[in-house]
């Protein structure tokens, strides 16, 4: 069928006004997909509401229509989010700090290895990253009033979810932990930068970590290989090949 232009099309607010605009069966098949995720990765279950998991965090459903670099349209994307600002420190988080790799460190290592012949650079991002980590705290949700939740039934949230204050900084500790695993080590410059090798002497791998997105400079492409197979097998990557643009 004929999809109108999206080109200016407004991200909506909530479902409802999601369901009133011509895009409506592009939202709900991106509505049924992330709750497809949710389910698959067992990111949270229905459970009995008992006074003493007060207070509940609220959630929230957010549109957004994904782009290309060029501008054209890629994706209509929903997200089931965590009304974080609702979360108490010390009941339903401790700690939240997470590092972020330097864009200087990223230039620096473009400006080092993109021009060597023997080395590729290598682009992937992680699909549904913060839907991954095992969440430490109890965390109890309510349901959005659309959901179709027996009465006095709430979510308990065994993973973490966006939106959540402890989200990120629980999330790199798990691909920290993957990509040590696989015998690379932490950066003490960087803490987001990983390295397998000498890039001095012999084959090497260096993997930079920027929230979900994960840059690879390598002069082995087995090196790589064999960290782009354990990811992809932990949490689904969308292999974005060779580098040619990043922002």
């Amino acid at each position: 069928p004929h999809v109108p232009s999206a080109d200016f099309a407004p991200d909506p607010k909530s479902m409802s006004e999601a369901m009133k605009s011509p895009f409506r069966q592009e939202w709900t098949k991106a509505h049924d997909t992330e709750i497809s995720s949710m389910k698959d990765l067992g990111v949270m279950c229905a459970v009995d509401y008992e006074p003493w998991m007060a207070p509940l965090v609220d959630s929230k459903l957010v549109f957004k229509i994904k782009r290309n670099t060029d501008g054209s349209l890629d994706k209509f994307k929903v997200r089931w989010v965590a009304r974080g600002f609702s979360e108490i420190q010390g009941r339903h988080y401790h700690e939240t700090y997470s590092p972020v790799v330097s864009l200087t460190l990223v230039r620096m290592l473009l400006s080092i290895f993109a021009a060597r012949p023997d080395v590729k650079v290598f682009q992937a991002d992680v699909k549904t990253a913060f839907l991954h980590p095992l969440l430490k705290e109890d965390i109890f949700m309510k349901p959005m009033p659309f959901m179709d939740l027996p009465h006095g039934k709430v979510f308990k949230l065994l993973k973490t979810i966006y939106g959540l204050k402890q989200l990120s900084m629980e999330w790199f500790e798990d691909i920290k932990a993957t990509i040590e695993a696989l015998d690379y080590r932490q950066s003490e410059y960087d803490a987001c930068m990983f390295l397998s090798g000498d890039p001095n002497d012999g084959d090497f791998s260096i993997l930079v970590i920027y929230v979900d997105d994960i840059l690879c400079f390598s002069n082995s492409q087995s090196l790589w290989k064999i960290a782009f197979d354990v990811m992809e097998k932990k949490y689904g990557l969308d292999d974005r090949g060779e580098l040619n643009d990043y922002r």
